[in-house]
């Protein structure tokens, strides 16, 4: 599936100048307004961050669905940080649970009312989890953005999960989380 954005796009929304500068730098001069812009090809010129922060605008009605995924990838890569420093490891599903809704969800095998259910059970578990432990709280919360409205989910959930890992194992795991969350993007915008 090809996900793109246009020039047009990025210089009508708020907060888009710094990216719109660097991509019509990048791009040429010759690059139209209206001409689309290949999000995989944006993440080579400009990373992930900027690849999650514009997903949302993309044409495409499978936006919300690439989103809910890598929101759901992200949430998983910090779910070892969950099961290893939440209150009471193992005794609560819910972070899973709202993972496997989410991909369900998107593959239409579960209805908008599991989803809600989902994110409700989440956000309890991250309520509960950032009373003990922030990088606990963090991955719960990545789960939550999974099963959330899906406009920005996968760049709250990234961000969620890189904090997660951050809390967890300190500013070293920064730069593997990152490259992590990038080849998850990759993988869904391929």
């Amino acid at each position: 599936m090809r996900l793109t954005i246009t020039l047009e796009t990025l210089s009508s929304r708020e907060n888009c100048s710094d990216l719109y500068e660097h991509l019509t730098e990048a791009l040429g001069p010759d690059w139209r307004y209206d001409q689309e812009i290949d999000l995989l090809d944006l993440l080579d010129l400009c990373g992930a961050d900027d690849v999650l922060w514009v997903l949302h605008m993309a044409r495409e009605p499978e936006r919300d669905s690439v989103g809910r995924l890598i929101a759901a990838d992200c949430a998983e890569l910090a779910l070892p940080v969950y099961k290893k420093h939440a209150y009471l490891p193992g005794s609560d599903n819910s972070v899973e649970n709202a993972i496997r809704v989410a991909r369900q969800y998107v593959a239409g095998e579960v209805p908008f009312v599991d989803l809600l259910a989902a994110e409700h059970s989440a956000s309890d578990a991250s309520h509960a989890a950032y009373m003990h432990s922030e990088a606990a709280g963090a991955a719960a919360t990545a789960a939550e953005h999974a099963v959330g409205y899906p406009n920005g989910a996968a760049a709250r959930a990234a961000a969620s999960a890189e904090r997660a890992i951050v809390s967890a194992f300190g500013e070293a795991a920064r730069a593997a989380a990152l490259e992590q969350i990038t080849g998850i993007v990759r993988r869904h915008l391929s």
